[in-house]
């Protein structure tokens, strides 16, 4: 068995991998690249007036690719923890003028930005949505409309290779127009390579986690690391993707999980209905013995993680982000993405409740 944990391409539509079109979308103040840490990047670096007294408001729960980019952009960073529901702990926050809030929408589950927002405006500070785990606005829903900028990444999302988005919903300095000329490149042959065998390990249930693992390890993250424009052979896929469907699936995959699992003693869902707006990346879980579950399910060819793992930023103290620590030691994240039937939702409920006895 194979349930991967992000979407795949579907295998009977592979082919629009070769329909390289130049540009599908048209899209008002929206800037595509290849990833989504190079559309943060040129956010931070090129449409705002830095100096380096700014600061960069990001919950500790975060990759530290993230971090990464915001020191290579010369500013500070500052931490705030967040509570059981994934919200900032706004009492433990101090906001300045000019300063920048990076707000996530964890998995795909909605913050209330408009709320947000307005809390950030009595500072004057700038609001950046997050919504690297679910569908931008532009595409389908309303994630990303409300924040100064929003930035997107979909490989996270959708079963593309590549693909970051930034979307600048306001009149802000603005030095981005070189980066309207980026050229969309081509996605490696192993990439591609890749993409063909994890669609057929799934049609036919082949368990490919150990391999995917050490591709990720030693193969892929030796790739090219400069700024590019988003891939041909993602706007080809795109161009195929029918997204208020894969909205839809997703929203009923979760509430199908949520069933299937809700009597299990030993899990917790801090999600049993979901915020308004909501396009699940995936359903998170806890469970005190988290660690050895994931273990567990990553054997029977199930794809959980914790996040973000390893990609925690070094320079955190769990100790002092206790809403955080929860999340960071507890939490689980169960595939539920679009590409999933039932029976594939059944067997993740019947596996974690056999991995629990």
């Amino acid at each position: 068995m194979y349930i991967p944990g992000k979407p795949i391409a579907d295998f009977n539509k592979l082919k629009n991998l070769f329909l390289y079109k130049s540009s599908v979308f048209g899209y008002r103040n929206t800037l595509f690249f290849s990833r989504g840490r190079d559309a943060l990047y040129v956010a931070l670096k090129h449409l705002f007036k830095l100096n380096n007294t700014m600061r960069v408001w990001i919950p500790v729960y975060i990759c530290r690719s993230v971090v990464d980019t915001i020191k290579e952009c010369g500013l500070k960073h500052v931490y705030y923890d967040i509570d059981h529901f994934l919200k900032p702990k706004w009492k433990e926050i101090s906001l300045e003028k000019d300063d920048l809030f990076i707000i996530v929408h964890f998995f795909g589950i909605s913050q209330d930005s408009t709320e947000i927002k307005k809390k950030l405006s009595n500072a004057k500070a700038i609001l950046i949505e997050d919504g690297a785990h679910t569908i931008p606005f532009i595409f389908y829903g309303s994630h990303g409309k409300v924040g100064d900028i929003a930035i997107f990444s979909l490989r996270k999302s959708l079963g593309v290779p590549d693909g970051g988005i930034l979307v600048i919903n306001r009149n802000i300095r603005n030095r981005s127009q070189e980066f309207l000329k980026l050229k969309g490149h081509n996605i490696s042959f192993n990439k591609v390579l890749f993409m063909f065998a994890e669609s057929f390990a799934f049609k036919f249930g082949i368990n490919i986690l150990g391999i995917k693992r050490y591709l990720k390890n030693n193969l892929f993250r030796n790739e090219k690391r400069e700024i590019e424009g988003i891939s041909r052979q993602t706007l080809g896929l795109l161009s195929a993707m029918d997204f208020s469907e894969i909205a839809r699936k997703k929203v009923n995959n979760y509430n199908k999980l949520t069933y299937y699992l809700k009597e299990i003693k030993e899990v917790h869902i801090p999600f049993t209905t979901l915020p308004s707006y909501s396009i699940p990346q995936v359903l998170p879980i806890w469970s005190s013995n988290a660690e050895k579950l994931v273990e567990r399910l990553r054997s029977e060819g199930i794809e959980a993680y914790q996040w973000p793992g390893d990609e925690l930023p070094s320079d955190v103290n769990l100790h002092n982000f206790t809403g955080t620590r929860e999340w960071v030691t507890k939490g689980i994240m169960l595939p539920l993405h679009h590409c999933l039937r039932n029976s594939h939702l059944e067997r993740i409920a019947g596996k974690v409740r056999k991995a629990l006895r």
